[in-house]
């Protein structure tokens, strides 16, 4: 009866509106967020075969880094006292220094510093050496065993005429606080 009263095109015009409305409800509530479900579950599993990756990678290294740990845990045992610990950092420097003809004219150690798991243990110290000695001591105190950082460094010439430089280095050293 309701097919009666339209005339074909209208009918048509009827049927078109209806699928175009049907297709935009079936895109904005089914086709949409499913899409929206499925990008972000590839994302996901992007990122879970990255880590996957890294994983295997680690794995692969494992005996290297199991190594590398034994090797620096040794090192960060923790000593009787603080005291001991600033001393044997003292006589790495000092061993470094004379190695090295760097002539250090001042040592100041500066407060220890808490960094959670680990004490960071540092000092100040004025050297006075041509550069290439300054650079090389500095090269060597970081290259040593004993996990000495150079972590700021000043120069400045000493005078104008001659080339040795004066060079304020502040050196830290990670330490295991004894319990």
């Amino acid at each position: 009866m309701m097919r009666e009263r339209f005339s074909k095109r209208e009918q048509a015009l009827i049927t078109v509106t209806v699928l175009v409305i049907a297709i935009v409800v079936a895109y904005g509530f089914i086709i949409e967020p499913l899409s929206k479900v499925f990008n972000r579950l590839n994302r996901e599993i992007k990122v879970s075969r990255l880590k996957l990756e890294k994983s295997m990678k680690l794995l692969e290294r494992q005996d290297e880094i199991e190594a590398d740990y034994n090797k620096y845990a040794l090192l960060l045992k923790p000593s009787t006292s603080e005291e001991e610990e600033i001393a044997s950092m003292l006589q790495a420097i000092e061993a470094v220094a004379s190695k090295d003809s760097i002539q250090i004219t001042n040592i100041r150690p500066l407060p220890a510093r808490d960094r959670g798991y680990y004490q960071e243990l540092s000092f100040e110290v004025i050297a006075e050496s041509p550069l290439e000695g300054l650079i090389k001591f500095m090269y060597d105190l970081q290259a040593a065993d004993d996990l000495l950082r150079v972590v700021k460094f000043t120069l400045t010439a000493k005078s104008s005429s001659g080339n040795n430089l004066k060079a304020i280095l502040s050196i830290s050293k990670p330490a295991v606080a004894a319990n």
